[in-house]
């Protein structure tokens, strides 16, 4: 594990992380029932440091880097209606954000049991996180393994896929997602 940071100047930060294994992490706070583990390599440049040390705000800037070897387990319980959702084995997910009030999913590319990419918005509310909005649109392909697994599934997934590729829209407020609608073909 290698963690290094550096201020350029007082405005700036340059912090990056180096197979830095992570065991069970919530996806985020606002998701606590999807759970992460895996290798985590990212560096991130914040542009505004000294502005959010004395007044606050969203962090400005870029983040990258990639995930290896990640499951991606998801038990909602009841807040996903008892479903239980087979677990995710990505061998890499690239990622590169663009961070800010609203945070850019610049390219988001997934491999493993999902293969494709994930782009999109999330505008944050910085009063009530909740409140945030999203709108992503995903584009995956489940390998031959994992479509064996998404078998209970497969009337619901139906109505999202063009061909083998599951391509969706997903909008709404971390607090209450709409129903995903499919993307055109």
């Amino acid at each position: 594990m290698q963690i290094s940071t550096e201020l350029m100047t007082p405005e700036k930060l340059d912090l990056s992380l180096e197979d830095v294994q992570i065991e069970r992490v919530p996806l985020f706070a606002l998701i606590p029932y999807t759970f992460v583990s895996g290798s985590l390599s990212m560096s991130v440049h914040i542009s505004n440091f000294q502005k959010l040390q004395q007044i606050g705000g969203f962090p400005e800037g870029r983040l990258r880097g990639k995930l290896n070897d990640t499951r991606i387990r998801i038990s909602g319980g009841s807040a996903l209606l008892d479903l239980q959702f087979p677990e995710l084995n990505q061998t890499e997910i690239l990622f590169d954000l663009e961070l800010g009030p609203v945070i850019s999913l610049k390219d988001v590319q997934l491999k493993g049991s999902l293969e494709g990419t994930v782009d999109g918005t999330i505008q944050l509310d910085k009063n009530r996180p909740n409140m945030s909005s999203i709108d992503l649109n995903f584009m995956l392909t489940p390998s031959p393994d994992f479509k064996n697994e998404l078998r209970l599934f497969s009337k619901i997934l139906l109505s999202f896929q063009c061909g083998e590729t599951i391509n969706f829209n997903l909008k709404g407020t971390f607090s209450r997602l709409n129903l995903p609608i499919r993307n055109k073909c």
